[in-house]
């Protein structure tokens, strides 16, 4: 029987990681060129990596809702879980109830109305 060991899981879920970085790097680069080309490579990792850390403390932790949250920071404030102006968000994130999904669902939903709303 094949046995991993703890070091090995971690090992792969740091490759894991760093994959999804790089990626997202490329993606932030692509969708969002002129917020992107004021930040340094270093920084936008760093800034990735960040926000990985800090949704893992508000279960969002899948991929797919991490690049979903880190669309919503380039569209609208890279600090929008402290920008007051951004109070939603913060009241999504913080709801325990919700599940890192359901959390990412609404803040979308309220996304797009905000934006309908301001065109």
């Amino acid at each position: 029987m094949l046995q991993i060991r703890k070091e090995q899981l971690q090992v792969f879920e740091a490759l894991k990681k760093t994959k999804f970085i790089e990626t997202m790097e490329k993606q932030l680069k692509i969708n969002f060129p002129q917020k992107v080309g004021v930040i340094t490579s270093q920084a936008l990792s760093l800034l990735i990596n960040t926000t990985i850390i800090k949704l893992e403390k508000f279960n969002i932790v899948r991929e797919c809702d991490v690049e979903r949250y880190l669309y919503l920071m380039f569209t609208f404030s890279f600090n929008i879980d402290s920008d007051f102006e951004y109070r939603w968000i913060q009241d999504i994130l913080v709801d325990e109830v919700l599940s890192g999904d359901l959390k990412m669902k609404l803040m979308y939903q309220i996304a797009e109305q905000k934006i309908n709303d301001y065109k």
